[in-house]
């Protein structure tokens, strides 16, 4: 006769649970940093996802116009107030190009 010791059962669970959570998270992880802007990432020295003043200080046009550029006044400018100012300065948006779509 088979016995299930259902301790190991749910602990071998939980363990595929953590790994699969594990996994999921490092596959959002990585698409998220698929889509950061060059320009932004080489600003960003310590890669925590946002730039700080004495980051800035790299870029004379960002650090001259920070306090305007950091929309939510936290102290610190993301990726995405950064978009806003290099669009706003360039002209030229800087969000990932969608590709084209398939021909019929």
């Amino acid at each position: 006769m088979l016995t299930l010791n259902t301790t190991n059962t749910l602990k071998t669970l939980a363990v595929a649970a953590l790994f699969a959570c594990g996994v999921t998270a490092q596959t959002a992880m990585a698409a998220d940093a698929a889509k950061v802007d060059p320009d932004f990432a080489k600003l960003d020295a310590n890669a925590d996802g946002k730039i700080s003043l004495k980051e800035a200080a790299k870029d004379k046009g960002l650090s001259a116009s920070f306090d305007a550029v950091d929309a939510n006044k936290d102290g610190s400018v993301t990726g995405d107030e950064h978009a806003a100012f290099k669009t706003a300065s360039t002209g030229v948006s800087t969000a990932p190009a969608e590709p084209a779509p398939a021909a019929k």
